[in-house]
């Protein structure tokens, strides 16, 4: 008989498979990130056919069956309703979820990811958190969850020449932090390099401290353009 796995999990995404089946997307306290089969779940009458709705926060069992994990119970731990009823919470809440998919491909446990994803799903879900600051949390979830991946960027020392940086600070995805005659990146101010310097020490309160005025500057630093 296959051994009975639980765990926490978070539904990522859930796509069609077969005629009545799911393949659900977890990212789960225990094993990271897996792909379980949920049987006939799309069947009208189905007992789990609720509980795989993105962002679900659940305690899942499932089996390990011949070609896929199978799903065997849920019980939901939290529907996080207060983002699912703001639109601007709810695109921050599924661009968390793509940069899961995107980065991390393999079932590997990370407490550090699993907390970081949890705890910002809930920060997001409070009543009192604004929505225009949402956008905040989106970045501190991607520059965090790069560090914790191993991509940290050294914020203190030019990544091409490796001395510090005290003056023209340049800021690129492909080179990171560097001297503007290292390397011509986009120009980032010193105030917005201790902004992500507390986004890595401080816990999520911090969004609530960034002014509103970096809104614009955040998003010309990471547009690929």
């Amino acid at each position: 008989m296959s051994a009975r796995h639980r765990t926490q999990a978070i539904v990522l995404k859930n796509t069609n498979f077969r005629e009545q089946d799911k393949i659900i997307s977890f990212y789960t306290k225990e094993f990271g990130r897996i792909e379980v089969l949920g049987k006939s779940i799309r069947k009208k009458k189905a007992k789990l056919r609720s509980f795989v709705q993105y962002p679900y926060f659940l305690e899942i069992d499932f089996i390990q069956g011949k070609n896929h994990k199978i799903l065997t119970d849920a019980v939901l731990l939290n529907d996080f309703s207060v983002v699912r009823k703001n639109l601007s919470k709810i695109s921050i809440a599924y661009k968390l979820s793509f940069l899961l998919q995107h980065f991390i491909r393999e079932p590997e446990k990370d407490e550090k990811v699993w907390f970081l994803l949890s705890n910002s799903l809930l920060f997001l879900n409070k009543e009192d958190f604004s929505a225009k600051r949402s956008f905040f949390l989106y970045y501190y979830f991607l520059w965090n969850l790069l560090s914790f991946l191993g991509y940290r960027i050294n914020l203190d020392r030019c990544s091409l020449c490796q001395k510090k940086i005290s003056k023209n600070p340049s800021f690129s995805l492909e080179k990171g932090l560097t001297h503007f005659n290292c390397f011509e990146g986009k120009s980032i101010s010193f105030e917005l390099i201790d902004i992500f310097k507390k986004m890595e020490k401080n816990s999520l309160e911090i969004i609530n401290e960034i002014d509103l005025k970096w809104k614009k500057s955040f998003k010309y630093l990471f547009d690929k353009k």
